[in-house]
Formats: structure tokens, C-alpha cells, sequence
């Protein structure tokens, strides 16, 4: 999936031309802000050699130890999500619902792929998967100079319609029957995050939580 042509992570000024030819090289789906002009981290201190990696396809930052993911939510930032939290439906500007997702990681190029699922726990010991959806990102450094930590938020995990909840401030049309396989407020949900980047690192991360309606 990724290759070792996807050397340049780093945007230089100006921003505007800088943005545009790195969105057309890595032919990057999301990338609504540009990573800081020096993304160079420090050289990791008390690292075993065995935990440091130089990631290739981000300019050769050193990084140590495995990669990270960690689900979170919010529209607009992330915000961490603990197993067993309440976790709101959105009801959306087109009519449909969905569960906003959002990552923290580190360990990783700013650039990944973020794949995200969802699934129902019906409670028979077989979870049923709602959502799949894969998303080509330029995550948010948070401290570039200092950290490899870094967000994305914002992605809608939709939910089909035989799902929706019951919510009776809004009639949403569904040909499938909304809430005709259960409301999903009456069920746990898994969600699901694997972030991977140009140097083919691989971290996922899950969480259990509790939906609940509605919120717009």
C-alpha cells in the first residue's frame, strides 16, 4: 500500500504551493492542515536500539518504540474514548445518523491511511459490522517539534438505516425501515481504528462504548 516514493512528508513555505504539490503526490483524500515547516524530531533519549526506527517516508525521523493508535471522538478535536463511555448519535445536516471518530497516535508519519469500523454487539456472542471505511489523512502534529503525537478527528461513522435510533424529534425516511433490525441505542458498540503509514506501520486500536440518541 505505501512506498518507499513517498519521501517528502514535510511542507515548506510558501504554504499554499507547498500544500497543493504535497496533496497531489500522495494523492491524499483529507489533508485540511498543513503539518508544521520543521516536523525534525528530536533523537528519542534512553532509546534501546532495538525500539528506534527511522521512518523513511517522513524525512527520516527517528522514532521509539511500536506505533500507536487510540479511537477517540469529536467533530472538531479529538477527545479520548475510554471502554464503557456513552458515546452520542449524531443526527446529520442530510438525514442520516452517524458516530463521529477521531485518532491520537504516535509513532507514525503524519500521512496514514485511518481505516475505521463499527460494530453492533447483538449480544449473541457475534458482532455485526455497521460501518468500513478507509480515509488517506494528514494527521495534526500536536507538539512537532518535541513529540510524534498527533490528531485527526471528524470522521462520521454512518449508521444504516435499520439501525437508527429512536428518536422522535426527527422522522428520517428509510426504504429499509428505520430501526427495523433494532435501535442502536439499545445495543453496545465496538469502534474500531488501524492507522498505517508510508512506512508500512500498523497500529489498532478498539473500544466499546455505549450509543445513546440524539444529539445534532
Amino acid at each position: 500500500m505505501g512506498t518507499n516514493r513517498f519521501h517528502q512528508c514535510r511542507l515548506s513555505a510558501p504554504p499554499f504551493v507547498a500544500l497543493l504539490s504535497f496533496l497531489l503526490l500522495l494523492g491524499c483524500e483529507d489533508c485540511p492542515v498543513a503539518a508544521d515547516d520543521d516536523d525534525t524530531l528530536p533523537l528519542p533519549e534512553e532509546c534501546s536500539e532495538e525500539d528506534l526506527f527511522v521512518a523513511e517516508a517522513c524525512n527520516d525521523q527517528v522514532f521509539c518504540g511500536d506505533p500507536i493508535v487510540r479511537v477517540g471522538t469529536g467533530g472538531s478535536e479529538f477527545q479520548m474514548v475510554l471502554d464503557d463511555a456513552d458515546m452520542p448519535i449524531w443526527y446529520g445536516t442530510q438525514g442520516g445518523y452517524h458516530v463521529f471518530f477521531s485518532a491520537e497516535m504516535e509513532n507514525l508519519c503524519p500521512v496514514v491511511f485511518l481505516r475505521i469500523k463499527m460494530y453492533l454487539d447483538p449480544g449473541d456472542g457475534e458482532l455485526v459490522l455497521l460501518h468500513d471505511q478507509e480515509r488517506h489523512v494528514q494527521a495534526v502534529r500536536i507538539e512537532p517539534e518535541v513529540s510524534s503525537r498527533q490528531w485527526y478527528w471528524g470522521i462520521n461513522g454512518f449508521l444504516p438505516c435499520e439501525y437508527w435510533p429512536n428518536d422522535p424529534n426527527n422522522s428520517p425516511n428509510c426504504p429499509e425501515g428505520s430501526g427495523s433490525q433494532g435501535h442502536l441505542e439499545d445495543y453496545e458498540i465496538v469502534m474500531e481504528i488501524e492507522a498505517e503509514d508510508h512506512n508500512q506501520r500498523i497500529a489498532i486500536d478498539q473500544k466499546r462504548v455505549q450509543p445513546f440518541c440524539c444529539n445534532e
